[in-house]
């Protein structure tokens, strides 16, 4: 592949039926999210660009790193939705190794 040029991987996530809380989830895990007009998420990951649209994140990320991205993502999209629901309620989440979730 000539160097001029950029291959662009993609990945499912299509579990996502919120995108504020998905948005919520990438904030608090890699620091940065911002809406596109699209109806997406863009952020950074590994000092790349990736977008969630449609239940799929594109980059020009390794298709191995993109996996581990969305990997983290779903988890921190599951954590996320575990404190909205609990929020509603009134609670307050606590894993396991005593981190209070907010």
């Amino acid at each position: 592949m000539p160097c001029w040029s950029r291959q662009i991987n993609r990945v499912s996530l299509e579990n996502v039926r919120d995108v504020a809380i998905l948005a919520m989830a990438i904030q608090r895990e890699y620091g940065n999210a911002r809406n596109d007009s699209r109806g997406g998420v863009m952020f950074t990951a590994d000092g790349r660009e990736v977008t969630w649209n449609d239940g799929r994140l594109t980059s020009t990320l390794s298709s191995g790193n993109l996996a581990k991205v969305a990997e983290r993502l779903q988890g921190a999209y599951a954590r996320q939705i575990v404190r909205v629901g609990a929020k509603r309620f009134g609670f307050t989440v606590q894993e396991s190794d005593g981190e209070a979730w907010t």
